[in-house]
Formats: C-alpha cells, structure tokens, sequence
C-alpha cells in the first residue's frame, strides 16, 4: 500500500501521496495502521507576502494586483493642468489666449523659470508669462509637455517649441522636437530646419538635415530658406559637400 515499517520496526508510514480514505484506514483487512496508531507527517512552507497558496498542493502562485489607472500621477497632474486647481501663475500666448499653471511645477522642469520666479522679475510679481514666439497651440503644448513628460500634437507645433526647449533647456523636449521635424522634411523646409538645429543646438536634427538636403540639393539650394543658412553659416556648405563626395563614391 506504499507503507513502510520505521527504522526501530515500530511505526507504519503512508508514503504514497494520494489522499489515503478514513474507511481504509479502520479497515483492519487492509493492515494499513500498525498498532493502530496513524502518525501523519507535515511539512510546513513559508511564503514572503506577496504570495499565497492556491491549492492542497502547495503550489506558490503570484498574487495578481489590479493597479487603478484613474489616478496615476500624469493623469492628476493634467487633470490639474487642465481644470487650473491651485494655479498661481498665467502663461500668455502670441495671439492674448491665457493659460493657468503652477509656479512650483514649471520652476521644477526648467531652470528658465526657477530664474524667473525666484528672483522679483516683473512676471513674478503679476503673475503672468508672456511668451510672444509661441502661439496658442505651441503653448498649450509646451505645458502639457512640461506637466506630463509628453504632448500629443508633436507635428503642429514642434518647429516652433524646439528654439524654447534649447531657450528653457529642456533636453527632452528638444530630443522629441528633432525626431517630429526629421519626419517633415521637405525641399521647401529642409535648409530652414538645418539652420534651426545650427543655432538651436539640436545635432540629431542638423546631422540629418545635413543628408536631406545632399539628396536633394538641386531643389533646396534655389530655395530662399537655403539663402538664409548660408548668410547664418556658410561653411556648412563643405559638410554637405563632403556628404554629397560620399554619395558620389
């Protein structure tokens, strides 16, 4: 019945791991009890707290956790964006729209505003942030980056918040900027976007305008935005040519 006698020839052990039946047990035909004494054997396993035993087996199994996804902390903070709770500063955009925001969150995202708002700028003291380059979208943009690490209309506004994430030296933001604008190349734009990453300090964007425009260079050296680059910097005419040799070769 998978029983053995004990060392000493004393004791009877069930071994078999199958449930053994109390009927069998009494059944003194079956001989399974020596003595008529039942000794039963326990082994005792310890879990950590985030486990649990989910059956007579013993088997461990993770404890599953349903996470609220109502209240993460970028959904509250947009919440906030948006419904302007505690606001205690105004950002105005080019065309007059007004837009509440946080002294606190912007001065913690940009050292451009912990500047501003640490010392007794005009803008501290009323409370407003004109921001005369950007309009409505491209501000709404830049806060609801500045609030939730991320914006949604990247390819709206992203030319013109890229000389404010060099301006408000947010990394980021620049990184996103490039990778939208490589997406737009034109010939048209092309030679305006490679003079932006020039002055704005946004080499991913400048080492790729720099190949466009070797690719196309009959189209974008007649057009105006081409005439501009060269009066801004001129010898970035030897990179692109040296481009072009290797394209040739």
């Amino acid at each position: 019945m998978g029983g053995f006698h004990g060392s000493r020839g004393m004791d009877f052990i069930v071994s078999k791991p199958e449930f053994v039946l109390y009927d069998d047990l009494v059944d003194r035909d079956k001989n399974l009890l020596f003595q008529d004494t039942l000794t039963i054997c326990c082994t005792v396993h310890a879990f950590d707290h985030n486990e649990f035993v989910d059956s007579w087996l013993i088997h461990p199994s993770k404890t599953v956790f349903v996470h609220n996804a109502e209240h993460t902390l970028k959904q509250d903070l947009r919440r906030m964006l948006e419904m302007g709770q505690g606001s205690d500063v105004s950002l105005v955009a080019s065309d007059g729209r007004e837009f509440a925001a946080h002294m606190a969150i912007l001065s913690s995202r940009t050292p451009f505003f912990a500047k501003m708002f640490e010392h007794k700028m005009q803008e501290q003291q009323e409370k407003r942030v004109t921001i005369k380059d950007l309009d409505s979208n491209a501000v709404e943009g830049l806060l609801e980056f500045i609030y939730t690490d991320e914006f949604e209309y990247y390819t709206q506004v992203a030319v013109q918040l890229l000389p404010k994430a060099d301006e408000y030296d947010m990394p980021k933001l620049r990184t996103l900027c490039e990778k939208t604008m490589v997406l737009l190349f034109t010939s048209e734009n092309a030679a305006e976007f490679l003079l932006l990453a020039d002055m704005h300090h946004a080499p991913q964007l400048r080492e790729a305008a720099k190949h466009f425009i070797a690719m196309h260079w009959k189209l974008v050296s007649t057009t105006d935005s081409w005439k501009q680059l060269m009066k801004h910097n001129s010898l970035i005419i030897y990179e692109i040519t040296d481009i072009l040799a290797q394209l040739v070769s």
